[in-house]
């Protein structure tokens, strides 16, 4: 009897092992086996958590002026340009609602040997403020960009092909899964502060980058590839570039 005893409670405790063994490194958002990067997955807000940012290794003038007529002035995003769960004002009858449309933007001062333009749209904030994101959430890539256009116009075709721009020119994935441009769509963002003794909530925007790129070569990147695998093909290729921010803050209004 007790060494039938003393096998239940060591089958028991390999049970045990085995299974705290399975849990620990996905909840954690560990390696694999051999520094094997974890598989990507969607969080609760269907973006895909991935690979840290590729870091760009050349260094290169920032001289170029990108610009956006629908937020240059005050640097907050329209909702027209959000994703279509956003809107405001639902109390007062006066809804509006996110249009997903992809904003104008224009850029001037790329070199004389510019062959092709990029551009790349992310959320810096998403990194630090929304647990389990290991990089910038992206909104937006596409590139070969002919040299002689200096604008988007504002809702952009979401396939990988943009013949209207360019025979060459594509768009790639976003962290929705989807081609072209992902509008903003942020959780509410609150932060707790201290007035006299008491505490109030306030809202703080996420900021969105918009980056260009003048290149000295048209790519040979696929339509459909990544911020990471586009960054890593245009790495040593950028004459010039430019840098916008822009802004949206989440009030509450998810339906």
């Amino acid at each position: 009897m007790l060494k039938s005893s003393g096998s239940l409670s060591i089958l028991v405790a390999v049970v045990l092992l085995s299974f705290a063994a399975g849990c620990s490194s996905s909840d954690e958002g560990g390696e694999g086996a051999a520094g094997e990067a974890p598989a990507a997955a969607n969080n609760s807000a269907g973006y895909v958590e991935k690979p840290p940012e590729y870091v760009l290794k050349q260094e290169f003038p920032l001289g170029m002026d990108l610009t956006s007529a629908v937020f240059n002035r005050i640097r907050r995003i329209p909702i027209e340009y959000t994703c279509s769960a956003n809107y405001y004002y639902p109390e007062s009858g006066l809804e509006r609602y996110g249009e997903d449309r992809s904003p104008p933007m224009a850029w001037a001062g790329a070199p004389d040997s510019t062959e092709s333009f990029a551009m790349v749209v992310d959320d810096p904030d998403a990194m630090t403020l929304e647990k389990g994101i290991t990089a910038p959430r992206v909104h937006w890539v596409i590139w070969n960009i002919p040299a002689d256009v200096t604008e988007l116009d504002e809702d952009m075709a979401t396939t990988t092909e943009l013949a209207s721009l360019g025979p060459q020119t594509r768009q790639g994935a976003n962290d929705l899964k989807t081609i072209g441009w992902a509008g903003p769509c942020p959780p509410p963002n609150i932060t707790s502060i201290q007035r006299g003794g008491s505490s109030a909530a306030t809202q703080k925007p996420h900021g969105y980058r918009f980056r260009i790129f003048a290149l000295d070569t048209v790519l040979d990147v696929a339509g459909g590839a990544t911020k990471n695998e586009l960054l890593e093909a245009l790495d040593g290729h950028v004459l010039a570039g430019g840098e916008l921010k822009g802004e949206y803050v989440n009030k509450r209004i998810y339906k």
